[in-house]
């Protein structure tokens, strides 16, 4: 079941409005002392986080029972570091706004979405990976934080001039979290990314999971680049990019902070697709671009793969079949024996020949 932003929202309004009863109308510092005492009690390893299920035990001696689903949107929503825990000091200053809450406000989701769009349609896929790269550019002194001008012109450099003032002043007011006129850069692009799903995060790490041949946990930059099929990359597909100018701005991504040693960790091929992400809207889309830029076979309905290698194959009983050479990524396309082992590998043992072209 779907559960919309509006509903969470509503969610919030009743913790909200359940604090407010539990201390007789209290200040916010008595509704936040009362919170944090009941989620310090739930938290078992006394590490100021809290996993779904110490959430959700907090939750129900608040009363919030039978909405199981409502309640994991809701910690979704500030799981930050999509690392499946919550920091309640983060939770409970934003739910009852003593802090800016961009993610819990419908008028700054809704600006947030706008600058999104605009950062997309500028950049294109890896939009919002180049505007962080502008925004620690400028970052000199290493606070990751700007100014509201710095902000201004790295907006500009982007290509994004025409937010108008008033949304200008709100966007800075959102991120400014101390009062103290500067930006934190990395939380603005946490909020224009938006939150992975579960399906996208779960495919993503299938997806390293599957490259990773070897099993030692990380890939190299120089392997990632030999095999990516820039073809089918959502820029190229939308005439934005040619492939050679895609597999450029693919390898610009792992410089020396994204991928220090050349190497690309589980955590890092995640990072960068949550940049990716951010500008496919469909999760079945986001699915068939990754088993179509790695060569993944599977998927169902508009999810399924259509970039693997198809072959006729001739069968001893001159029966013919078009057979899918599945998860071909590196296979020699023009080394007939190599093709056929692969699909004697895949339990098609009965091959006379193949032919490539009649397979079209």
């Amino acid at each position: 079941m779907s559960v919309s932003d509006t509903t969470i929202d509503l969610l919030e309004d009743q913790i909200r409005s359940k604090l407010e009863t539990l201390t007789g109308f209290g200040s916010v510092e008595a509704r936040q002392l009362k919170m944090t005492r009941l989620f310090k009690k739930h938290d078992k390893d006394k590490s100021g986080k809290l996993n779904f299920e110490e959430f959700g035990a907090a939750m129900a001696s608040l009363c919030f029972t039978g909405v199981k689903t409502q309640l994991e949107k809701l910690f979704d929503r500030y799981d930050t570091e999509d690392d499946g825990t919550v920091s309640y000091e983060e939770f409970i200053n934003r739910v009852l706004n003593i802090n800016p809450n961009p993610i819990g406000d419908p008028l700054s989701r809704s600006l947030i979405e706008r600058v999104r769009a605009q950062i997309i349609a500028r950049g294109g896929a890896n939009g919002i990976r180049t505007i962080g790269r502008i925004f620690k550019i400028m970052d000199d002194n290493g606070s990751k934080s700007l100014n509201y001008e710095e902000f201004r012109y790295g907006l500009a450099d982007m290509g994004i001039r025409d937010i108008p003032e008033r949304d200008f002043t709100l966007l800075c007011k959102i991120f400014d979290k101390n009062n103290d006129g500067q930006i934190g850069f990395d939380e603005f692009l946490r909020a224009c990314r938006g939150k992975l799903s579960q399906k996208r995060k779960q495919f993503i790490y299938y997806a390293f999971e599957l490259l990773d041949k070897d099993g030692n946990g990380f890939l190299t930059v120089d392997d990632l680049k030999g095999r990516y099929d820039t073809s089918k990359h959502p820029d190229v597909l939308e005439g934005r990019m040619t492939p050679d100018e895609a597999l450029a701005d693919f390898a610009k991504q792992w410089d020396d902070e994204n991928a220090p040693d050349g190497k690309v960790t589980p955590a890092e091929f995640l990072e960068y697709y949550k940049d990716v992400s951010a500008s496919i809207d469909r999760d079945d889309y986001f699915e068939l671009m990754m088993r179509n830029a790695w060569h993944i076979s599977g998927g169902e309905g508009a999810s399924a793969n259509t970039s693997c290698l198809r072959v006729l194959v001739i069968h001893d009983d001159d029966s013919q079949t078009v057979e899918e050479v599945q998860d071909d990524l590196g296979l020699d396309k023009t080394n007939t024996a190599d093709i056929i082992r692969r699909l004697e590998s895949q339990g098609i043992n009965d091959i006379k020949k193949i032919s490539l072209a009649d397979a079209m």
